[in-house]
């Protein structure tokens, strides 16, 4: 089955029919805003695909995995933009992934994520840049923000900047409570013609990325709550 929005194309099985409703209502929420703040006007040519077979999802992730990450990865990817389109796993798989309980409104919130992604490779015509951390800083402040309000209430109990000695340790690992506090110190205290500059210029990011994360942890450690 197909559904379309702002020339944004579903495909998805019968049975994930109300998923692939909620995704389009989560995508015509946000999808104007991240193209905006890319300067796209549209996009096009891509689609969005909701996997109903587990094993065939895995047996087509992997060779990507092999490329650009571990392979050993496939044992936690619910969703990605390996092949320019975004893979995606409904709630019955991603359940059994993260063992925990898993709404279709968070799904949804996700692929307004994976979106970010296309827009990022739309702009910057690349699959990534090498800097992983800021392009993922900018699609969980961008497109799911919502699965960080936790941290409003327990930054002090979970976030130790201890473990993040350096930038480059942002790329390594499931790093993402900091990455996405990283780009919450950008967006709020960079220019957007800068933020967009790094995405342009990854090589000017990586000789600014370690003064941006001791200054991005001095940040957060003044902005959320202290209070234990």
């Amino acid at each position: 089955m197909q559904k379309e929005i702002n020339k944004i194309v579903l495909i998805y099985e019968k049975e994930d029919e109300s998923l692939a409703g909620e995704i389009l209502k989560q995508l015509k929420i946000k999808s104007k805003n991240i193209m905006n703040f890319f300067g796209l006007t549209e996009v096009k040519d891509f689609k969005i695909k909701i996997w109903n077979d587990y094993e065939k999802f895995k047996e087509f992730t992997l060779p990507y995995l092999k490329e650009h990450r571990q392979e050993s990865d496939i044992n936690w990817v619910t969703a990605h933009t390996y092949d320019k389109n975004v893979n995606m796993l409904p709630p019955r798989f991603v359940e059994k992934i993260w063992n925990c309980d898993v709404s279709e409104n968070e799904i949804a919130i996700d692929a307004c994520h994976e979106f970010v992604h296309i827009c990022q490779q739309k702009f910057t015509g690349k699959q990534n840049d090498g800097n992983i951390w800021f392009w993922e800083a900018l699609a969980t402040n961008l497109g799911n923000p919502e699965g960080f309000e936790w941290l409003n209430e327990e930054y002090n109990e979970y976030v130790n900047w201890n473990e993040i000695e350096n930038a480059e340790k942002l790329n390594q690992g499931k790093q993402y409570k900091y990455i996405f506090l990283m780009g919450k110190y950008m967006l709020e205290n960079f220019s957007h013609e800068k933020i967009l500059d790094y995405l342009k210029n990854p090589k000017v990011l990586k000789n600014d990325e370690d003064e941006i994360l001791k200054n991005a942890i001095e940040y957060s450690n003044k902005t959320f709550k202290s209070e234990k």
